[in-house]
This record gives structure tokens, sequence and C-alpha cells, in this order.
């Protein structure tokens, strides 16, 4: 049977309220954290792409194998995967601003983050 959504409160010796946490505050926790990191990963991207578009862009240029023969490696230290997502929401879409994309992502859930940890913390 599926668990409930709904948390229990009861009063422990000390007088504080103890919550028995459900497995949706855990669902929330791991894609608040998923979250957090893709958005970190997307902001790092198109920040180094700001610092070495000119050489990923010529390397972005060739296939998988090519690169592999010629030995090309990434400068952007997200490797290819983060010049091509800094390729991607800097030169094909919105270009400087591109950086704030990955932005409300971050601030978001690292708030939330923080009030439920801080919530949890506090025994709420």
């Amino acid at each position: 049977m599926a668990s409930k959504n709904t948390t229990n409160t009861t009063a422990s010796k000390n007088g504080r309220q103890r919550i028995e946490r459900s497995n949706s505050d855990s669902a929330r926790w791991i894609a608040g954290l998923l979250l957090l990191f893709v958005g970190v990963f997307a902001a790092s991207s198109v920040l180094f792409s700001f610092f070495s578009w000119a050489a990923d862009q010529s390397g972005l240029q060739l296939s998988p194998e090519e690169r592999l023969t010629l030995g090309v490696e990434p400068e952007n230290l997200c490797g290819w995967a983060g010049a091509k997502l800094g390729r991607l929401l800097v030169d094909n879409s919105f270009g400087v601003f591109g950086i704030l994309i990955p932005a409300p992502c971050c601030t978001r859930i690292s708030a939330s983050s923080a009030r439920l940890s801080c919530s949890w913390a506090a025994g709420y």
C-alpha cells in the first residue's frame, strides 16, 4: 500500500513536536538537489563558455570521431557537454543574457533547501 503524504506530529519528552517524515519529503529533497546540480552545471558551463568560446567552437564543429583522432580537448571546464550547453544558451538563443537562465533555478532551489533544512533542524 502506498504511503500517505500527511505528517503526524506528536509531543516528545522535552516539549518539542516530533514530525514523522513521509516519502514525498525525500522525493522533494532529491528533486531539489538534482535541480540544484543541474542549475550549477548550466551556470558554470555558460560562464566558462565566455572565456573559451573560440577554441570550443572549432572543436564543436568536428565530429566526435574527428575530435578523438585529432586529440582536440575542450577548454570549457565542464567538458564537451558544457561547451554544447554554453553554445546553445549563449550563441544560439539568448546571447549574453543566457547566464540568467540557470540563475533562478539555483537561487530558488537553494532557498527552498535552506528553508527545509532549517525547519528539519528545528523539528517543525
